[in-house]
Formats: C-alpha cells, sequence, structure tokens
C-alpha cells in the first residue's frame, strides 16, 4: 500500500506540478465546472429527445438515473467509508486551482464517476459516441488532478466504478423491462421494445387498450413516485420547518376547538403526523405528501371519466410541474387540506347533480365541513355552486331536493365548535381576519400590490399553464352553448380569484390564498384544451411541452436552491433564496441557547427565551431540546408581550409569573437598533449582545439581533395568566418557570 501511495503522489505531482502553464491554468479548470455545462447539458438533452423521439427519452433518463446511482449511492458512501483526505489536506505544496468539493474526501471521484456513467450509457444507445466521449471524460479526469483536489487513483476508481455500476443498472433495468414491461405498459412496450437497444416497434401489441393500460398504469406510478419522493425530501433535512409550522406544531402541543388566526385541522393532523414519527420535522409534515396523493388521485379519477386515460396522466404531472403545488404537497400549512377538500367537495357535488344522487350530496357535505375545518373557505364553496345553478336551469331543481340542504346542514354544523371558541374568545378571529384583509381601516386603491399579486399567482402556478388557462377561460367565453362541467368549474375557481384580486387593490394579499381554487381552474382548462385537441388542434400538446420545460426546472431549483450554484454558478443571497424562510430554525435555537445558558451561568438567575414574532418563537420550542420536552404544562420560548391578542401565545400561560428572572430576546433584522419600548419597559435592564447571523449548513439565510435581559418587573397592568377556554385538554400550569 506505501507503494501504491507513493506512486500516486508520485503521479499527482507529475500533473499537478510537472505540467504547469499559463494556458492549462486558465483552462483546464473550465474541464472542471463552469457555469455552461448544466446549460448545455440540457441542450444536449432536448437535442436528442428531439432527434430520435422515445429512445431519445429513454437515454435521457437512464442518463440521469446512472449519474445520479454512480454518484449518490455508489461514490458518496464509499468516501465516507474511505475517508481518504483531499491532497490539498495532507500536502502543503498543492496547486490548488479549483474548488476544494466543499470539504468532502477524495477517493472515489464523483465528477470522474459520472463521466464513467455518461460514457458507459452514451455507449450502449450508441456505440461510435464512445470516440468523443472517452477523449472528455479524460479530460475531465486530468483536470481533477490538475486543479489539485484529487489523486489520480480516486480518478481511475471513479472511472471504474462509474462505468460498472451503469452498466449493471441498465442491464437490471432491461431485464426488468422484458420480463414486466409487456404487462404493465403494454402500448409502452410495444413502441420501445428495449430501453437501450435499438429494436423495431411491435404494432400488433399497439391497440387502445393496451394504450388504456399503460396510461393507467403510467399514473399510479407518477403519484406513487410523487408520495415517495416527497417522504425521503422532508426526511432528508434540506429544509427545516417554517415559522407557520412550527407555529402550528405549538397549537397540536394543545389541542383545541380553534385557534387565534384558524379552524382546529392542522393542529390535528400535526398531532397525527407526531404522534406517528415523533415530534420531528418529518412527523410535522408527515401528511402534506399524503394528503398531496389523496389529491392526485381524486384528480385523476375525475379526469379519467370524463377525458381518457392520456388527459388524466398528464394533468396529475401538470400538477407535479406547477410550484404551488409542488410546494403544497411537501410544508403541511392550511393550504395543503384545504386543497383536498375544497377539490372534494366540489367533485362531489358535480358527481352529485350527475348522478342525481343523495349518497353524493352528503360526501360534498363531509368535505365541506373538514375543507371549513381547515381554513375559512367553504363559504366561496357555496357561493360558486349557487352562482352555477343560477345560470344553468337543467340543474337548478337540485334545489328542490334535500341533498344540497343536507350538504349545507353539514357544513354548519362544523362550524359550532369554531364559533363557540370565538364566543369565549371575544370573536378574535374575526377581528384578524378583517385586520388581515385589509377590511378594518378605510377603502382606498393600490395597484402596485394587485399587480404584485397578479405576479405572484401567474409564477406560482407556472406561467405556462396560467396563460393557457385563461386562454381557455377566454375561449369559454366564446362558446355559444357552453357545456354544464365546464361553467361549473369556472363557478367553483373564478369568484375565488376575483374576490382576492379585489381585495389585493386594498391590502397587500398573498398569493397562496387563492390555492384552493386552483385545482378547479386547471381542471377547466385540463378538459377545454381536450376538448381542442380532439378537433385536432396541436396547440394543447405545445402547451403542455412549454408548461414542463419551464415548471420542471422551476420546481427542482424550489426544492434546492443550491442547485442554481451548482448548475449556471447563481449564488443566490438570503433574500432573495425562498428557502431561506424554511431554513435556520435548529441554529437560530442553538444559538439562543448558548446565550440563555452563558446569561444563567453568568448571574445564577434562572433565564428564558423571548421572541419578537411567534414564528421565532415557535421554531426556538420546536428545535431546543430543553424548551421541547417541556411542553405542553411548561414553556420556556414565549412571544414579546402586546396589549390586545396578536396569536395564540396570547391565550397560552405567559412569562409575567417570572417576576425577578432574566431572558434573551432576538429580532429580526441584519442593522443593530434599540430595544423595543415594551422590553425596557418590563426588564430592568436591557443589553443589545450584537447581530448574529444564523445559518444553514454553513450558508447564512438570516440575521438576528439578541438582547440580555435582566430583571423582570412585576407587571401591575399586565393581564393575568390565560388559560385556554374549551380546550381538549388540561390546560397548561400558571407557573411555568423553567428548571
Amino acid at each position: 500500500m506505501a507503494s501504491l501511495q507513493a506512486l500516486d503522489t508520485f503521479l499527482f505531482h507529475g500533473i499537478n506540478h510537472g505540467l504547469a502553464n499559463p494556458v492549462f491554468d486558465a483552462a483546464i479548470p473550465y474541464a472542471s465546472g463552469n457555469a455552461l455545462f448544466y446549460p448545455l447539458l440540457l441542450a444536449v438533452a432536448v437535442f436528442v429527445i428531439w432527434r430520435w423521439q422515445r429512445r431519445g427519452w429513454a437515454f435521457v433518463l437512464l442518463a440521469i438515473l446512472a449519474a445520479l446511482v454512480a454518484s449518490n449511492w455508489v461514490c458518496g458512501p464509499l468516501k465516507d467509508l474511505i475517508e481518504r483526505p483531499r491532497p490539498f489536506v495532507t500536502m502543503t505544496d498543492v496547486r490548488l486551482l479549483a474548488g476544494n468539493g466543499s470539504g468532502s474526501h477524495a477517493m472515489p471521484s464523483c465528477h470522474a464517476a459520472n463521466w464513467g456513467a455518461l460514457v458507459v450509457v452514451t455507449w450502449m444507445f450508441f456505440r461510435r459516441t464512445w470516440r468523443f466521449m472517452v477523449p472528455l471524460a479524460l479530460l475531465v479526469g486530468f483536470s481533477r488532478v490538475y486543479t489539485g483536489v484529487h489523486y489520480p487513483s480516486d480518478v481511475l476508481a471513479g472511472f471504474i466504478l462509474g462505468g460498472v455500476s451503469t452498466w449493471m443498472l441498465i442491464r437490471a433495468l432491461e431485464w426488468l423491462w422484458q420480463a414486466l414491461g409487456r404487462i404493465a405498459f403494454p402500448a409502452l412496450w410495444a413502441r420501445c421494445p428495449s430501453l437501450y437497444r435499438d429494436i423495431p416497434p411491435r404494432p400488433e401489441w399497439l391497440t387502445n387498450e393496451a394504450s388504456r393500460v399503460s396510461w393507467r398504469h403510467a399514473a399510479w406510478v407518477l403519484m406513487l413516485g410523487l408520495l415517495i419522493e416527497r417522504l425521503v425530501y422532508i426526511a432528508s433535512g434540506t429544509i427545516e420547518l417554517s415559522e407557520d409550522e412550527a407555529y402550528q406544531w405549538m397549537w397540536s402541543q394543545r389541542l383545541d376547538w380553534a385557534y387565534y388566526s384558524k379552524p382546529p385541522l392542522i393542529a390535528w393532523l400535526q398531532w397525527l403526523g407526531t404522534n406517528l414519527w415523533g415530534d420531528t420535522t418529518f412527523g410535522v409534515r408527515f401528511m402534506s405528501p399524503v394528503l398531496a396523493l389523496l389529491c392526485n388521485v381524486l384528480v385523476w379519477c375525475f379526469v379519467r371519466k370524463r377525458t381518457d386515460e392520456r388527459t388524466a396522466f398528464w394533468v396529475v404531472a401538470a400538477f407535479a410541474v406547477t410550484p404551488l403545488f409542488a410546494v403544497g404537497g411537501v410544508l403541511l400549512t392550511v393550504d395543503a387540506p384545504t386543497v383536498l377538500f375544497y377539490t372534494a367537495a366540489a367533485m362531489a357535488m358535480w358527481k352529485a347533480m350527475e348522478q342525481d344522487s343523495t349518497q353524493w350530496w352528503a360526501f360534498a357535505g363531509v368535505a365541506a365541513a373538514l375543507g371549513f375545518l381547515s381554513k375559512f373557505f367553504s363559504p366561496f364553496l357555496w357561493a360558486g355552486l349557487f352562482l352555477f345553478l343560477a345560470f344553468n336551469r337543467s340543474y337548478r331543481h337540485q334545489l328542490r331536493r334535500p341533498g344540497p340542504w343536507l350538504a349545507l346542514f353539514m357544513n354548519v354544523a362544523a362550524a359550532f365548535p369554531v364559533l363557540y371558541w370565538n364566543i369565549t374568545h371575544d370573536w378574535v378571529t374575526v377581528t384578524h381576519l378583517k385586520e388581515r384583509g385589509g377590511l378594518d381601516g378605510s377603502a382606498h386603491l393600490n395597484f402596485a400590490t394587485l399587480g404584485e399579486f397578479a405576479g405572484s399567482i401567474t409564477g406560482l402556478l407556472n406561467p405556462v399553464f396560467f396563460i393557457a388557462a385563461a386562454f381557455a377561460m377566454w375561449g369559454w367565453f366564446r362558446m355559444k352553448e357552453k357545456p354544464a362541467l365546464l361553467s361549473f368549474l369556472v363557478c367553483m375557481s373564478a369568484p375565488v380569484f376575483a374576490v382576492y384580486l379585489a381585495l389585493s387593490v386594498q391590502a397587500k394579499a398573498q398569493p397562496n390564498w387563492i390555492a384552493p381554487a386552483a385545482p378547479m381552474l386547471f381542471l377547466f382548462a385540463a378538459i377545454w384544451w381536450h376538448l381542442r385537441a380532439k378537433n385536432g388542434a396541436r396547440m394543447p400538446a405545445r402547451w403542455l411541452a412549454a408548461g414542463f420545460i419551464l415548471g420542471l426546472p422551476a420546481v427542482i431549483f424550489i426544492h434546492d436552491t443550491g442547485l442554481m450554484k451548482k448548475a449556471v454558478r447563481i449564488d443566490l443571497k438570503p433574500g432573495a433564496d425562498p428557502l431561506c424562510r424554511v431554513r435556520g430554525g435548529s441554529d437560530l435555537a442553538r444559538v439562543m441557547e448558548e446565550q440563555r445558558l452563558k446569561l444563567e451561568q453568568e448571574t445564577g438567575v434562572p433565564t428564558f427565551l423571548l421572541a419578537d414574532h411567534y414564528g421565532r418563537a415557535s421554531l426556538m420550542n420546536f428545535y431546543n431540546p430543553a424548551a421541547r420536552t417541556m411542553l405542553p404544562e411548561r414553556q420556556l420560548s414565549y412571544v414579546l408581550s402586546a396589549d390586545k391578542p396578536q396569536n395564540q401565545y396570547w391565550f397560552w400561560p405567559t412569562y409575567t409569573s417570572r417576576t425577578g428572572e432574566n431572558a434573551i430576546f432576538v429580532r429580526q433584522g441584519a442593522v443593530e437598533k434599540k430595544a423595543p419600548k415594551r422590553l425596557r419597559e418590563e426588564f430592568e435592564q436591557v443589553q443589545s449582545l450584537g447581530i448574529f447571523k444564523i445559518r444553514h449548513e454553513g450558508a447564512v439565510c438570516q440575521q438576528v439581533q439578541i438582547f440580555a435581559c435582566h430583571g423582570l418587573r412585576p407587571l401591575p397592568g399586565t393581564p393575568p395568566v390565560h388559560a385556554p377556554v374549551g380546550s381538549l385538554q388540561a390546560s397548561a400550569s400558571a407557573d411555568s418557570r423553567a428548571e
């Protein structure tokens, strides 16, 4: 081994130093990585698909899979197992011309493994490609040594592992395709009898039934694949909890009939997830991919009955590359259950009118009730139904039947627990909703907020699909005889968009507010364009392709914005990176706990945590083990007190009973400012500890200012500890002193 190491070091020095020259120093690092690589790779993939159609798709998908397997499943684990340091770590004379691989280990080289995989997969599809692929791979391998980040043996091992793993992978997939392809996807197998060999199609297998079976099974594979991918993603730690998720996790620790701003279902869902998987990020978010799967199944069933299996598959796929639905399948906010139950209720209503069925009206009532317990959105559902019945006489007789009124009664019954909670809490939710919608002040027009809202909706709904839906809406308006189903879907979606567009002129509106109605808009557009396609129009396929070309990369980058830096060398700043909102919670909790323990040790006085916002207080309660284990009986992290209710913390035990204790207070901001007036009034002494950078995997995602607060004063004018009224479990102790 010593002689091999000596040879490896000798070869490394010969390349890294012996071949050094200004031309190589300028050119060779580009072979190791540059901003044009991934765009060029995308262009090549598009050309291959355009030139070879289905075989091109097979090549691109297998190349991506082979690179992922070689890099993440073969080389990654081996790096951690072997733990060989990179040359510049152990030697002082290395000429380091490129990145250091983020400090990861050297053996084997993932760059070399990826290129070994690409060489093999292109050779298996197109035999002559070795003539230019092998020289390219060797150039990349040479660059990894020349730039000082790998030994020659690292590169050689990477080439061998990437090539062998890819050959084994494709051979195994080919065997599975021959064994199962003609059964599971007969039409696709008939068009592409081999994954990589150029074999003529089998037209005798291309029947209508084979096509239906293939698209049906493809839809199930897609939906189950999305479920697995989302579960793996939330378990990976790529993102942490958002402030709202942590806040609603606090609700789940103290179950109630309603909360300051929302109905109770989100807390019940989080309670279910965390009781299955523990108080972890995975447990908090577990129900979101499950709800997304149920919504996909509903959409697929609804569309396939009214169009065909192929259209149903592509509608589900379109949902997957639409940012609003993609994010909704990962984050567990109130939108996730609301979208599901609004969609389910609307579909059940149409089914009830279609079949004149009281049973389906009962299903609609259950879904509407659950939707109301998710978010106060069901009034839009009924407004849309009555609007549809007002303009469609052939369905108006439903109002003389018991079904609609049974469903409405079930929806109203679900509102009673929420109403009771608000009655006992001074109608605080109503006040909050008025303030949130900008209805508590005088009327005014602000077209800047309207433009921002409209632009945000367009982006979240995938600009291509949103414009296609707008074209469909225009086409529907021009139709002389409007199909009842299209009119129903318009009535279930358009009022929501109209109301929130109107509200956005009054005050800043959030684009996710329209989320529950978005599936109805997409279903309307899908069915309208399907009718056009049946008449021979080519535009539907073009809109779909353009939507995927734009939406798929957007969804991938939204899930991990760090890929933008790797792919196109774009390093987003914290303010521009959307994932900063779901990163840094654990580091914030760690920094705050360190400061709390430090102050407690210096003074010998019990110390608790304070925040300027309920989201930061909730993140500290979740990610701080000391705080998490105290709940629900006691509490360590609080929100700064206020004169009136501003969040759910108002109704829980406050820190007013901690007279004489110290606190560590945090506020968001990159500029040091004076402590809030209320904080200075409540404590004898408040001292700024400075600006702290909050990080995620080493990258700064936000900055906060931290204060040390000494001696909580008695607060005679402060309201007493608020015990939850109507709680489903025992209220927290008034003495919430941290031990």
